[in-house]
């Protein structure tokens, strides 16, 4: 279900744009062709940022906790 679902990419316009219209919740990780100032003006503001998928885990593990 979209409530149980993380969009995880590193492409605003297609990842996080992508996972943000259908309803899910999304993380923007800092590997792509984007940059963290990208976000500002986006359409669709990723509900996570993180510098690396290894610091993402971390960050989910801390919501979850």
């Amino acid at each position: 279900s979209p409530a149980a679902t993380l969009m995880i990419g590193d492409r605003l316009s297609t990842d996080i744009a992508g996972g943000a219209g259908v309803g899910l919740k999304t993380a923007f990780v800092l590997s792509g062709v984007n940059r963290r100032e990208d976000v500002n003006g986006f359409a669709h503001t990723p509900d996570l940022i993180a510098q690396h998928l290894a610091e993402l885990v971390t960050i989910w593990r801390a919501a979850l906790a």
